[in-house]
């Protein structure tokens, strides 16, 4: 766990394979003079492997935990694609602990029709892991996201070789706990902190989700980036920045 900045707490919950995709947006908004960030690598990260299965509302649970751990009474708490499954997991299970939750370019893979159009996308790269060939796993998996290595090694020096490290702990337990997890709809829309969606994979299960959201929570606000890019947290660090800044000062929660 890294915490970085002083300010209105915001915890950042990265998603698959790269476990600090989200450091150069953490210390982007803590330059920001307003922000405690916290960001951590998730179970099985960083080359400390776990063993399977860790369901997704123990990784929610672990959010809580940071935040006891640093007394922290309630925070924004941003989520990246898979992150973002953990962070809607925390909003049904313990949102007094939540100021604000935000859910940036995530899928619910078993909500929404398409969502089987995307396991037939995927099912190559699950098939490569089953066989062991974690590294042509991952390979296949993010070039369907448009991520590959040259883009990593611009944007992010190192986190390639740590991926490839941590593609067993997204094979093995990650994925197999977020495709059975599906969050309980009326627990959804009990959810009366405020809630975000950005939209920018122009996938069906991507906008989908939005619009399977926007029914849930009728007050969802709809956040907007000019990217089309999944890995927008590294490929446009400072709109990103913008987009999340702005977002938790519209609740007058910043100061």
């Amino acid at each position: 766990m890294w915490v970085v900045g002083d300010g209105t707490p915001v915890v950042l919950v990265h998603g698959a394979l790269f476990w600090y995709l989200l450091k150069p947006l953490a210390e982007e908004l803590a330059k920001r003079g307003e922000y405690q960030v916290i960001w951590y690598h998730r179970r099985g990260y960083n080359g400390k492997p776990t063993e399977p299965p860790v369901a997704v509302t123990d990784q929610a649970r672990d959010v809580v935990k940071i935040l006891d751990e640093l007394k922290i009474k309630k925070a924004h708490v941003v989520g990246h694609s898979a992150g973002g499954t953990y962070v809607l997991a925390v909003a049904t299970l313990a949102q007094d602990r939540l100021l604000s939750a935000a859910l940036l370019d995530f899928v619910l893979l078993n909500q929404v029709e398409s969502g089987k159009m995307l396991m037939e996308l995927i099912r190559p790269s699950i098939e490569k892991a089953q066989t062991g060939d974690f590294e042509g796993a991952a390979v296949d998996f993010l070039a369907g996201l448009g991520c590959t290595k040259e883009l990593m090694d611009r944007t992010l020096p190192g986190s390639w070789s740590d991926m490839l490290n941590d593609a067993p702990t997204w094979f093995q337990v990650d994925a197999p706990a977020g495709g059975e997890w599906s969050p309980d709809p009326a627990k959804v829309k009990a959810i009366e902190v405020p809630v975000a969606f950005m939209s920018v994979t122009e996938l069906p299960p991507f906008l989908e989700t939005g619009e399977l959201l926007r029914k849930w929570l009728p007050e969802l606000k709809l956040l907007e980036i000019s990217t089309d890019h999944h890995f927008f947290p590294v490929t446009a660090t400072a709109e990103t920045v913008m987009v999340i800044d702005s977002w938790i000062k519209s609740q007058g929660t910043a100061n």
